[in-house]
């Protein structure tokens, strides 16, 4: 739910807290989780739009409220609707042709990294990684993902390929 809420306070760790409004007016807590606050140089006193979401339930009692996204004040229309600035057409126009430049490159190159991808077609790390994401839940490609120890529960790195078999060497 989108709501108006006053940031109380900024943690030198990067996380903070904030106060919205109930519907009878009455203040809660809002937790502002440090990934969401970064680079958005934040101070007490701040009034911010942001959607929330119910809080963790060990965490629920004192702060009943987490902000899972900023709105920057531009994109709040006077309906309440949230835009991107971009008409949606566009948007899905620039995700096509971005999802056709990492398909041709990884069907090339027999196998990279998102970073590797990136680089090659001249987009940004994460736009790419969900690309090839795309590609790989439509069945398109293959995923393998690389740990470095055993005892890591994500992996080091993950790399596309055309195919399994581009994974494999040969000789």
């Amino acid at each position: 739910m989108t709501q108006e809420m006053l940031v109380t306070h900024m943690h030198d760790h990067g996380f903070g807290f904030g106060c919205v409004w109930d519907t009878n007016g009455q203040p809660e807590q809002c937790f502002i989780p440090a990934p969401i606050a970064a680079n958005q140089n934040l101070a007490a006193g701040d009034r911010i739009n942001v959607i929330v979401s119910p809080n963790f339930a060990d965490k629920a009692v004192g702060t009943p409220w987490q902000v899972i996204k900023l709105l920057p004040q531009d994109d709040i229309l006077a309906s309440g609707q949230v835009t991107t600035g971009q008409p949606e057409d566009s948007i899905a126009m620039a995700r096509d042709a971005l999802d056709a430049q990492v398909l041709e490159f990884i069907l090339a190159c027999g196998y990279a990294t998102a970073t590797e991808i990136a680089a090659a077609v001249g987009a940004d790390r994460q736009a790419t990684t969900n690309s090839a994401q795309r590609h790989f839940n439509a069945f398109r490609i293959a995923r393998a993902a690389v740990y470095h120890r055993a005892d890591q529960t994500r992996p080091s790195f993950v790399l596309y390929a055309s195919g399994s078999h581009d994974f494999l060497e040969t000789t």
